[in-house]
């Protein structure tokens, strides 16, 4: 039992690591920005208008977020 309370301790570690590099990924821009391309590309290539558009969305949202971090 006690392994195994390690372990489950160990994998709510790893999300919570996980967690914080997801959330200070989406304050860059770039983040955005490279969603976006790929997004737009996957549109192009599957032929799927709404995908594109969700690309669109996430370049606004790559212009409007602030450089380092920032808010909206």
């Amino acid at each position: 039992p006690r392994l195994e309370t390690l372990l489950v301790m160990k994998e709510k570690l790893m999300f919570i690591e996980v967690s914080e590099w997801v959330m200070d990924r989406i304050k860059e821009p770039s983040s955005w920005a490279a969603g976006a391309a790929v997004l737009i590309g996957l549109s192009v290539f599957l032929g799927q208008p709404w995908i594109g558009a969700a690309g669109i969305a996430a370049a606004v949202i790559a212009v409007v977020v602030k450089e380092r971090g920032g808010r909206f």
